[in-house]
């Protein structure tokens, strides 16, 4: 049995020409849940991140709070290429696309463009990796972490991935997925007790670190 702690990275560059880069409040997140952690007196025998810089970034602020420096890359925990997806809903919905986009309007969009693409009705592209292929994909990463048989481990990974990894867990259709991936905050954690080929959710999108009044305000969702 493996207990697996699925952390999203902190809060990345949102509106930026390149976000997958942690903001300088994103870097804040990733410190203070490391010290929690190590003030919980948690251990953990591996730690994985995907290959995003967002998401090893986080990893790092962690394992430095932690002193527990190995660390492995796994690209089944990379997010899906959600600019891909929104890019092509947006070119299949012209009448979609606003000359100014805000927040609200982009969480709308992203909602609206998974939704078609978890459907099959959005041609994203001839090689574009496919809503049962990216469950796949996460499904394989949690059969690697758990075949691994370590007892405790931290994954740091993005929304898309652990919405999926719940829906495996739970057996959920991909509306309700969609419906939990905009939700998930930024470093928080999930966990999931995985045993052979069965995941059991422990608690989900928990934020512990920033659950302090002084500390509230920081609880981002990008």
């Amino acid at each position: 049995m493996t207990d697996i702690y699925l952390v999203r990275h902190g809060q990345a560059s949102f509106g930026h020409e390149n976000y997958d880069v942690l903001s300088e409040l994103g870097h804040k997140q990733a410190r203070w849940l490391g010290e929690w952690m190590s003030a919980a007196g948690l251990q953990f025998d591996h730690f994985y991140s995907g290959t995003l810089m967002r998401q090893q970034h986080t990893l790092h602020a962690l394992t430095d709070a932690l002193q527990q420096p190995a660390t492995e890359c796994l690209p089944q925990f990379n997010e899906f290429d959600f600019m891909q997806v929104v890019n092509a809903f947006l070119k299949q919905n012209p009448d979609q696309n606003h000359q100014q986009p805000d927040r609200r309007f982009w969480f709308k969009t992203l909602r609206k463009s998974m939704q078609a693409w978890s459907s099959g009705e959005l041609s994203v592209g001839e090689h574009a990796e496919t809503w049962p292929e990216f469950l796949g994909r996460v499904r394989d990463g949690l059969n690697q972490v758990m075949s691994e048989q370590h007892e405790r481990v931290v994954v740091t990974t993005s929304g898309g991935v652990i919405a999926g990894a719940v829906g495996l867990a739970l057996g959920l259709c991909a509306q309700d997925i969609i419906k939990l991936n905009l939700q998930i905050q930024n470093t928080s954690i999930t966990r999931l007790i995985a045993k052979p080929q069965s995941w059991a959710l422990h608690s989900f999108n928990t934020v512990p670190h920033l659950s302090s009044p002084e500390r509230a305000q920081h609880i981002t969702y990008a």
